[in-house]
């Protein structure tokens, strides 16, 4: 007869261990002073509003800009195991990567992003600044670039572009003059070719370059660039007018 009784206590002492053992629902802070102020909220687009995804979102990014990473990350990855397609999240998730250091995995979930929505400026913005961390400086300036396609506006972004670009032509300069100056014609050639890529419209940079080839010997190659050198810069002296 105490069978029933034993039962009754038995589950109810299991279904208050379940509630227990479960995982509490942290929530969402109030933030008044994002604690990340450089890393603006990606935002949902029209297709996704309806989205049940949304209001996790939501928090998760509010439990970032609070600090609290641990929590954010469980809530955008539980998000996108019930919402794979919601890329917002995966642009949101790179860019808590990039707070913790991880830029490589920052550039796969900006990548995930972008197979949502190829032009998606927020994941092209963190694109560029992980790849940046990661020293693929040029692939950094396509994604900026791509993302100023988009939205022109940015301005921020397009002073950062000419900053890397000047960066990658001193250095490209740097190696095509020590390659020249030791008689590596091939070395300096291929190094003032990047320089000029980088700088089209830089008369010196084609003078350099025809000298280095008419050293070589590649008298037509260095007639051409002393040319295009006269045509960007008429009154430069040094440069023959062929």
């Amino acid at each position: 007869m105490r069978t029933p009784a034993l039962s009754a206590a038995v589950l109810a002492w299991l279904v208050t261990g379940a509630v227990a053992c479960a995982p509490k629902t942290v929530p969402a802070p109030v933030v008044t002073a994002p604690r990340f102020p450089e890393f603006i909220q990606p935002p949902v687009p029209s297709a996704l509003a309806s989205s049940p995804a949304v209001p996790r979102y939501d928090r998760a990014w509010r439990l970032f800009q609070a600090g609290d990473l641990k929590n954010a990350e469980r809530e955008l990855a539980a998000m996108l195991t019930l919402a794979p397609t919601f890329y917002p999240a995966e642009a949101a998730s790179g860019y808590l990567d990039l707070q913790r250091k991880d830029p490589k995995e920052a550039v796969a979930h900006f990548d995930r992003a972008l197979e949502g929505w190829a032009d998606y400026t927020p994941a092209l913005i963190g694109r560029g600044q992980a790849l940046i961390t990661l020293n693929r400086e040029a692939e950094a300036v396509a994604a900026f670039e791509a993302a100023l396609a988009v939205d022109p506006s940015l301005t921020d972004l397009r002073r950062q572009v000419e900053v890397l670009r000047f960066r990658g032509l001193e250095r490209d300069l740097a190696a095509a003059r020590e390659a020249a100056r030791t008689g590596r014609s091939e070395e300096a050639t291929r190094a003032y070719e990047a320089a000029v890529a980088r700088s089209p419209d830089s008369a010196f940079l084609y003078r350099e370059l025809a000298a280095v080839e008419r050293q070589a010997g590649a008298i037509d190659q260095a007639l051409s660039h002393f040319r295009k050198s006269v045509e960007l810069d008429p009154g430069d002296a040094s440069s023959p007018q062929c």
